[in-house]
């Protein structure tokens, strides 16, 4: 099966994207381009990914950028990330009608076998874009 046709299994419909949608960004990242292109062969080898890409200390290129659908919790992300050492620090808003391939973490997890170890707190409002946000 095609990338594109394991995708449209899985992705949000647009009346359930919120209208904004934030990203915590930091100098010396690519905090708006993923690490690798999709290119699933099965949906087994979707789930496997976004699983990947939901362990933290995970190095292998993913096909995703997470976003949050909540500003609240991207400018507490991004005070973590300022606690961490990172450095110029910011918050992005995006408006999602730009955005192309959309998952909500949660949907995912809940009902469609992704297995992750991380609190429901922390993906109940993560969306994972595929590729990268214009």
């Amino acid at each position: 099966m095609a990338t594109s046709k394991i995708v449209a299994q899985y992705e949000c419909r647009r009346d359930q994207e919120p209208v904004s949608l934030y990203r915590a960004c930091y100098s010396g990242s690519e905090s708006l381009k993923a690490r690798s292109r999709p290119s699933f062969k099965s949906t087994s080898e979707l789930k496997t990914t976004v699983e990947l890409h939901l362990k933290w200390c995970n190095c292998e290129p993913i096909p995703f950028v997470s976003l949050l659908a909540n500003e609240d919790h991207a400018m507490s992300w991004s005070q973590c990330l300022l606690e961490h050492g990172y450095h110029d620090v910011f918050v992005v808003e995006i408006n999602s009608s730009r955005l192309l391939s959309l998952f909500w973490v949660q949907e995912l997890v809940n009902h469609q076998g992704v297995a992750t170890n991380l609190p429901p707190y922390m993906y109940a409002d993560e969306i994972l874009v595929l590729r990268k946000i214009p």
